[in-house]
């Protein structure tokens, strides 16, 4: 889970994508093989008027919609797409 405090939402997610490709393009060696990963991540803004929990929910189902959506994304939550900072 990041924080980005006082980020407004569309560099939130041009920094979660830059963290996304590094991920998908970093290979990782064991004694055997090679292989690599992927990550999906979700944001969300922060609303004074809800509770942290809620909060962090609406950045889960974002996540969540990004891993039903083929995986190796990154999704702004609705409340995301219409605000202007993130959590």
């Amino acid at each position: 889970m990041l924080f980005l405090p006082d980020t407004k939402a569309k560099y939130a997610q041009e920094i979660t994508e830059r963290i996304r490709i590094a991920i998908e393009n970093k290979t990782l060696l064991t004694d055997n093989s090679k292989f690599s990963i992927t990550a999906s991540f979700g944001i969300a803004t922060y609303q004074m008027d809800e509770s942290t929990g809620a909060n962090i929910d609406r950045a889960g189902h974002a996540l969540y919609s990004a891993k039903e959506n083929g995986r190796n994304k990154t999704v702004l939550s609705e409340s995301a797409q219409k605000s202007e900072y993130s959590i």
